[in-house]
């Protein structure tokens, strides 16, 4: 499975594909997973349809799928781009054979009606398009069940901690197929230095990261909590279309 991640700083705050690679690669090292990014600052949907970096990185691999995400305000504020320009991206992904994912986002922290809106127009747009969906807004609200919200978000209530990071990683792996099993207890630390081919291409300091390697206590009590809920289904239950390909 090879995955191309398109979005903007909640794909690639704390790593969230390498974490995901990083994850499967531990539980399953034979696997031919990968990963591929091609994020930019702020992009909506319509911003990477309309840079030439996004052809090119579509056309860079064979990816198996491409994971879609817009700004976490795009649905709501800019409707008619996130139909026309996620429309026009799914079709372009099926164009190089690969299968399109749309990434749910979530709510921002305190405004959790946002997140009915987004719920609705992400559904909405699958629905439309016969595109994948990976509801990880929904599974973060619904995880309020288990932990407190706010240990998934920055301080700036819209980027996800490292916790948040993991948590997404945890539901992308449980979407494409990949069993992650209680109890995991290893540390993963992930290093930029090991992905030269995506440092190479990206602008760490432009997005105010300055670190080049997170480190994850996977034997931690909280992650336990959710890889269980994730696990008995109380998490994950939500009914969405889920078309994959391996």
């Amino acid at each position: 499975m090879l995955i191309l991640f398109i979005g903007n700083s909640l794909t690639f705050y704390n790593f969230l594909p390498l974490t995901l690679r990083g994850i499967i690669k531990h539980i399953y090292p034979c696997s031919k997973f990968d990963v591929g990014l091609q994020v930019k600052r702020y992009a909506d949907f319509k911003e990477h349809w309309e840079n030439p970096d996004t052809e090119k990185a579509l056309n860079s691999s064979k990816w198996t799928h491409v994971v879609l995400q817009d700004h976490s305000q795009g649905p709501i504020f800019t409707k008619e781009n996130f139909y026309l320009f996620g429309y026009r991206l799914i079709e372009a992904v099926r164009n190089v054979g690969a299968e399109p994912v749309l990434f749910m986002t979530w709510a921002h922290y305190g405004k959790s009606e946002m997140m009915e809106e987004v719920r609705s127009i992400y559904r909405d747009l699958a629905h439309i398009t016969g595109a994948s969906l990976c509801p990880v807004g929904e599974v973060w609200y619904k995880a309020k069940d288990i932990l407190d919200d706010s240990e998934f978000f920055k301080t700036d209530g819209v980027h996800p901690s490292p916790l948040g990071t993991l948590f997404t990683a945890f539901i992308f792996a449980h979407f494409f197929g990949y069993s992650i099993k209680d109890p995991f207890p290893l540390d993963l630390k992930i290093e930029l230095e090991d992905y030269e081919d995506l440092r190479n291409s990206f602008d760490f300091n432009g997005y105010g990261i300055k670190r080049r390697a997170i480190h994850y206590n996977l034997s931690s009590h909280k992650v336990a909590c959710l890889l269980r809920g994730l696990q008995d289904s109380s998490l994950y239950n939500l009914q969405v279309p889920r078309r994959l390909c391996f």
